[in-house]
């Protein structure tokens, strides 16, 4: 067998301008794959962070049946904030930390201004404690443009939503914002529980970027100014919270349902942003189809130089035919050629390809991405061991089989028709 790979290892080098088009074509082709590969992974885990760590947290936990009724009136289904109930989330292996929120609709409604009418306008209210929510989401004052997390009484902040129309930007560019007389602050109006109507006066203090993509007007604001406006002191609508593998996210939801119980319902962010999800699958399959068909270039590009090196070599079979050598010695031979220059090849891509993803993470791809509200994320690519395996592992067993064929038509020749050949 040694003998046979020494042997093998000369032939393929004995062509060099062959080989070298060949191992020039699988190097760039093995590099090309392991490079998209890359990104598609670095560009789900950037798209997936924009979202967990800015808005939906990794999972969610509402009171039972709150996810399929909450455009109906979010407010029936609040629950009470129980250290109890925090510790039953904490508890839970691999919860790194939890956020309370009350989400409901309002109306947005400016002062009086003597100058002109502006209008109202329906929102959605997020209330937050600022220290959990930065804690549980931290890329969230990365995407403050304008301002800081509401910390202070009244205080609040709107999302870029409120810039995409002339109206709403006249209203939160408007100066009444950093005023601190309440007469010339805009007034929080909500629809309570039992039927009334509260509100709170709330000062506009600066523009947060959206990462889930909705067109919705939003207003964060503390969520002791939500529970004020609602007048529902210590509810919530739900829990935010971080883990600290998203890998494993069934798991901890499974166990964070059991340590819950059927009055709770646990959601995880794709659930909760299921256009994203399908967004991921849809750049996934396609970049998954380019590199099917690089994976095609190289098997195209293996079985083309083997075939052409052993018809070449045809009078060299018969002259081993001829001296007793049996044709599945020269199989082999010829297997172990292809063999070697395959692995040679997906070697030499590996190590370029490693090298592009290494320095691609470090730099980093800036890029836009619309379906999240034109969020503008940093895709760092990410090398895959398994893929890399599995890749090499292909490119292998490709270029045996590519060698496979000619090389048993060649050794099935007759001596003498073999030696007459050209």
């Amino acid at each position: 067998m040694s003998i046979l790979l020494r042997i093998a290892i000369r032939n393929v080098i004995r062509n060099r301008r062959r080989t070298s088009y060949t191992l020039l074509a699988l190097t760039m082709s093995v590099a090309i794959i392991l490079l998209l590969h890359g990104y598609a992974t670095g560009l789900a885990r950037s798209v997936v962070s924009e979202l967990v760590d800015v808005d939906t947290g990794a999972l969610s936990i509402y009171r039972a049946g709150y996810h399929k009724n909450v455009l109906l009136n979010p407010t029936d289904l609040t629950f009470e904030d129980l250290s109890n109930t925090r510790s039953k989330i904490l508890a839970v292996n691999e919860v790194l930390s939890l956020s309370p929120r009350l989400s409901y609709f309002g109306i947005l409604s400016p002062p009086e201004n003597g100058e002109q009418t502006l209008e109202s306008f329906f929102v959605q209210v997020r209330g937050m404690e600022p220290d959990l929510e930065v804690q549980t989401l931290p890329l969230l004052t990365s995407k403050i443009t304008e301002g800081t997390v509401p910390r202070a009484k009244g205080e609040a902040l709107v999302n870029s939503a409120f810039l995409e129309s002339s109206k709403t930007t006249q209203l939160v560019s408007h100066p009444w914002q950093q005023s601190e007389a309440e007469e010339k602050k805009p007034a929080l109006i909500v629809g309570k529980a039992d039927g009334g109507t509260g509100g709170i006066v709330i000062g506009l203090t600066g523009h947060l970027g959206t990462a889930s993509g909705t067109k919705s007007r939003q207003v964060l604001l503390r969520l002791q100014d939500a529970q004020e406006a609602l007048a529902a002191p210590h509810q919530i609508t739900e829990y935010a919270v971080s883990v600290k593998n998203l890998d494993n996210i069934n798991k901890i939801q499974t166990n964070l349902q059991l340590a819950l119980g059927e009055n709770f319902e646990v959601l995880r962010w794709d659930e909760l942003s299921p256009t994203t999800k399908e967004m991921l699958s849809n750049q996934t399959f396609v970049l998954s189809l380019v590199e099917l068909i690089f994976v095609a270039v190289v098997i195209a590009s293996l079985f083309n130089t083997m075939q052409m090196t052993i018809r070449e070599r045809t009078r060299e079979v018969g002259t081993l035919l001829s001296v007793g050598i049996r044709p599945s010695t020269i199989v082999m031979a010829f297997s172990l050629e292809g063999a070697f220059l395959g692995m040679s090849g997906a070697l030499g891509g590996t190590i370029v390809g490693i090298a592009l993803v290494a320095l691609l993470n470090k730099v980093g791809i800036p890029a836009t991405m619309p379906s999240l509200g034109e969020a503008k994320i940093m895709i760092r690519p990410v090398f895959a061991p398994a893929s890399t395996l599995w890749l090499f592992a292909v490119i292998a067993v490709s270029s045996v089989i590519c060698t496979l064929f000619p090389a048993i038509a060649s050794s099935r020749m007759k001596p003498t028709d073999a030696l007459r050949s050209i």
